[in-house]
């Protein structure tokens, strides 16, 4: 009897009985992805690996409060964002900040600088909204589903800001 085959069982007695949940790798209840959205995120914690650790473990925080069984959307796009910048600061250690990485690819052209600023928007968008990178006397309007938004766009620009760096060496 291995975890492996004790989760599969779960994960099927939560489907016949129409559950919403599934229990992931690490043994934690979440919901469930579409497949193909779930094999996107798994390439990105995949990729995530060796000197991406900080990253992921921001990644891993930002997932599990964006599906886990212990919602905190604001927490996950905390996390998201983060997760954002510590890949950025691998590549650009002398930057101080995420913005201060982002100038650098838009001066060595590694990223469309169309889509940095879009990761801009969303850094400031992070930085601005209530309760999510900074404290606040008003209560967040985020919902769950913007913690699901930041998250897939987490993972789709962190796996292209890795793809293209690897290209280029």
């Amino acid at each position: 009897f291995s975890f492996s085959a004790y989760r599969q069982r779960v994960n099927e007695l939560f489907s016949e009985y129409k559950i919403d949940w599934k229990m992931n790798e690490a043994g934690q209840l979440e919901s469930p992805l579409p497949p193909f959205l779930e094999e996107k995120i798994k390439g990105t914690e995949e990729k995530l690996a060796d000197r991406y650790r900080p990253a992921r473990t921001h990644y891993a925080k930002a997932r599990a409060f964006a599906l886990g069984a212990h919602r905190d959307a604001e927490n996950s796009i905390k996390e998201s964002i983060s997760a954002i910048e510590s890949v950025c600061k691998t590549f650009y250690p002398s930057a101080a900040t995420l913005g201060d990485a982002l100038k650098m690819m838009k001066k060595d052209g590694s990223v469309s600088p169309m889509l940095l600023t879009v990761i801009e928007k969303f850094y400031a968008y992070a930085n601005a909204e209530p309760a999510v990178r900074h404290g606040s006397d008003r209560a967040s309007s985020v919902q769950e589903y913007d913690a699901e938004l930041a998250l897939h766009f987490a993972a789709a620009f962190i796996r292209t800001i890795i793809l293209r760096k690897e290209d280029k060496t």
